[in-house]
């Protein structure tokens, strides 16, 4: 904890979670895989628990990340 507090200025729980966010959205926008088998292969036992985690970090739902991303690409 100390060492990724030193390095990257954010706790090592941090670290996790952003990493942990960076994959989900990467899963969400760019492939059709649905978000329960999204879930199990992130590690979460339930797919709620995915939809709880993400919404604390980003405010919107898996599934309405996803329809932006989708929104966003057909329209670029």
């Amino acid at each position: 904890n100390t060492i990724c507090k030193k390095v990257k200025g954010m706790t090592a729980k941090q670290v996790v979670d952003a990493r942990l966010l960076l994959e989900a959205k990467r899963l969400l926008g760019y492939t059709s895989t649905p978000i329960s088998e999204i879930a199990l292969m992130l590690g979460f036992n339930e797919p709620t628990n995915l939809a709880k985690f993400f919404r604390r970090h980003t405010d919107i739902s898996p599934t309405e990340f996803r329809n932006m991303s989708k929104f966003f690409a057909e329209n670029n």
